[in-house]
């Protein structure tokens, strides 16, 4: 009956256990495997009473039990503030992937004053901006100093948009304007700011909440670079405006 499941013909549901498998690091890690009667078909972890209902014949399950578990802080980079989840990839094509985190309440300010920074994977060290975030001004982006004013309450993205093979970083602006940039071995540069379908004139994403959204990608129309989804807008990879869905509006429930 063994050799028949291996092959995917169990002959009968009948139960197939093995107690710390080889492939566990810790003979301390019991588990159970059960075959089930029917070869072609299995069920997401049920009881056995449900599964057999289902499947006629008990679930194939695996159960690992684990001992107490202590993480350990390695790293942190605790000059910023942000509540939007930071992204990872490597930018740069180089060693370590970069992290790249949203701010907010830039120099004191609202909740939508952010900045992007970028820090080394391994390291922790800041790479963008190139000075002190709080050095960063809110009133323009500074692009050869790294400095890019962003809306702290919006989520930012990672794709290749520009056809170079590494990710580029899509974040909404603080004046509702999707942007791209190329993060250029450390040498950061604007890439475009969204315009209308027309392409005569830049674009902002309808909002009355100063764009509290979150940035999706995907490619549509199967060339190499992705398009991007805003609050029910559609941008191709080069920042023009597809077609708009809706304004999307959201609300953070305060």
């Amino acid at each position: 009956a063994e050799r028949d499941a291996v092959r995917g013909r169990p002959s009968a549901a009948r139960a197939v256990r093995f107690a710390s498998p080889k492939h566990l690091k810790s003979p301390a890690l019991p588990a159970v495997i059960r075959t089930i009667a029917s070869p072609a078909t299995f069920a997401s972890p049920r009881s056995d009473a449900a599964s057999r209902s289902l499947q006629g014949g008990p679930v194939c399950e695996y159960r690992p039990i684990f001992g107490h578990l202590e993480p350990t802080l390695e790293r942190s980079y605790e000059d910023i503030e942000s509540i939007s989840i930071p992204v990872v990839a490597n930018l740069d094509g180089k060693g370590a992937p970069e992290i790249v985190v949203n701010t907010t309440r830039s120099a004191g300010q609202n909740w939508t004053s952010g900045h992007l920074v970028v820090v080394d994977g391994a390291s922790f060290e800041r790479r963008i901006p190139l000075v002190e975030p709080s050095e960063c001004s809110n009133a323009v982006d500074e692009p050869a100093k790294g400095c890019f004013r962003s809306n702290g309450r919006s989520t930012i993205a990672l794709a290749d948009v520009s056809g170079d093979g590494l990710p580029d970083i899509l974040y909404i602006g603080r004046d509702g304007k999707l942007r791209a940039v190329d993060f250029n071995d450390g040498e950061p540069r604007i890439l475009w700011t969204s315009r209308n379908q027309a392409d005569t004139a830049e674009f902002t994403i309808p909002s009355a909440t100063g764009t509290n959204a979150a940035i999706t990608v995907a490619n549509f129309d199967d060339d190499p670079e992705a398009e991007i989804i805003v609050r029910g807008h559609l941008f191709d990879h080069d920042g023009r405006l597809i077609s708009a869905f809706g304004s999307g509006e959201g609300s953070n429930g305060g």
